[in-house]
């Protein structure tokens, strides 16, 4: 249940990366850690587990893929797949907050260049 899954994400958190870290999160954040609790566990994701804690969305996004193991009957493995609700979980979480990173980015560089404009003309 959730309840259960939350409070082994807020522990795994803590123990991993500090009293007290789990409290510091955004909602999204704790969210987001939670599906990740949920199924198959933030143990098998720790990359994943620290992009989130660092908010780096980038290096989130390159370590989200959850996956399927497919194995023929002598346990060999036949294929791996990706599941289905890494869409999702991209499109609720991830994109909005890569798109607002590219978006802050983008300001600050349009800051800086019209800095150094005006620094350029009152040279001149």
């Amino acid at each position: 249940d959730l309840e259960t899954h939350g409070r082994r994400a807020r522990t795994y958190v803590d123990a991993y990366y500090g009293t007290g870290r789990w409290r510091k999160l955004s909602t999204t954040q704790k969210q987001m850690l939670l599906d990740y609790s949920y199924n198959p566990g933030l143990g098998k994701f720790p990359k994943f587990t620290e992009a989130i804690l660092n908010e780096d969305w980038e290096k989130a996004y390159s370590e989200m893929t959850r996956k399927v193991v497919l194995r023929d009957e002598n346990g060999e493995i036949r294929k791996i797949l990706p599941l289905d609700r890494n869409k999702h979980f991209y499109e609720q979480f991830l994109k909005p907050l890569r798109e607002n990173a590219n978006r802050l980015l983008q300001s600050k560089f349009n800051d800086a260049a019209r800095v150094a404009m005006e620094e350029k003309a009152t040279l001149r």
